[in-house]
């Protein structure tokens, strides 16, 4: 009973964050194609499953940025830009720096460590700074299992500024796009790799997913 409460809840939880307008930041570093679907109104397939491990580590992260409360200044503080068309919510920031709690599996930081911090993630705080008007992050991994924290510096880079605001761009041009067209997306064009496509909440809505499986 209680696990069927808990899911429909973070079920609509989850509905409801999909119909924003706007790019999400959590998405730059994403499938472009997933997040042109959502902003063109699919619903996302909610797997339970996955759902969960998201939840779970949802919940370390909301734990340490109480924890911090007292040292963290705007805690989950909404941010948009009308130009770019993205919108998020930071984890804070101490000073000027900006804060960003991540969780991560023992399975995943065994295999990956060595390419910590992620790219996707470097990009999501790219974007936060931007917005923030801030030069420097840290990106904060809470390992589920022990507890262990990995703490990663990041600087604001131009290079990889001019690139997202191109992913931006791009996004924002497959939304104008046929559905029929999309299926002729190709990979090179999207680079994404097998794990955007793994843990996507709209490959069942996705025209070129059966061209797309790597």
């Amino acid at each position: 009973m209680i696990k069927e409460i808990f899911l429909q809840k973070i079920k609509e939880r989850k509905e409801k964050e999909e119909h924003t307008p706007y790019i999400r930041a959590s998405e730059i570093g994403g499938c472009p194609l997933a997040s042109a679907l959502r902003l063109k109104g699919f619903k996302p397939f909610i797997d339970e499953d996955k759902l969960l491990v998201f939840e779970i580590g949802n919940a370390v992260h909301l734990n340490f940025q109480s924890v911090m409360s007292d040292i963290l200044e705007d805690v989950e503080k909404e941010i948009k830009d009308e130009q770019l068309g993205v919108s998020g919510h930071i984890d804070g920031r101490i000073g000027d720096t900006l804060i960003e709690f991540k969780s991560i599996s023992p399975f995943a930081l065994k295999k990956s460590r060595n390419e910590l911090p992620y790219q996707h993630h470097i990009d999501q705080v790219h974007l936060y700074m931007y917005m923030m008007g801030l030069r420097k992050a840290i990106i904060v991994y809470i390992e589920k299992s022990s507890g262990a924290i990995l703490e990663y510096p990041v600087e604001f880079d131009e290079e990889r500024w001019e690139g997202l605001k191109q992913k931006i761009e791009y996004i924002k041009s497959l939304v104008e796009e046929p559905i029929e067209e999309l299926r002729e997306v190709s990979l090179e064009e999207l680079k994404i790799e097998e794990w955007h496509c793994k843990y996507c909440f709209q490959k069942a809505n996705c025209p070129a997913y059966e061209n797309l499986k790597i």
